[in-house]
């Protein structure tokens, strides 16, 4: 059985597009997306939170800026979906947070 959300319906949730979505992935926006045995990338509902609130931060003017080399990108990933479960956004940049 496979789980996650596919590009497309990932694409559908956050109204971002596909090719978006790769350009993101590439260039380390969103952290590695987990594939099938087909090779098809499988979104979970945590990237899913990520990419929106990437698009919400779009929406106020910031740009979207990969983490900058030598930050812990699980530390980043951590705080990102501690807040996203407790129903914040949060912004993570150098170590500092910003909540929407």
């Amino acid at each position: 059985m496979t789980t996650g959300f596919t590009i497309q319906e990932t694409a559908e949730r956050t109204g971002l597009t596909a090719h978006t979505l790769r350009y993101y992935e590439r260039i380390g926006l969103v952290w590695e997306v987990y594939r099938d045995s087909a090779g098809h990338r499988r979104y979970t509902e945590q990237d899913v939170g990520w990419l929106i609130l990437l698009t919400r931060l779009r929406a106020t003017g910031m740009r979207a800026v990969p983490p900058p080399t030598g930050m812990s990108a699980w530390r980043t990933r951590s705080v990102v979906e501690h807040d996203l479960c407790d129903g914040r956004s949060a912004a993570v940049d150098a170590g500092h947070t910003m909540y929407l």
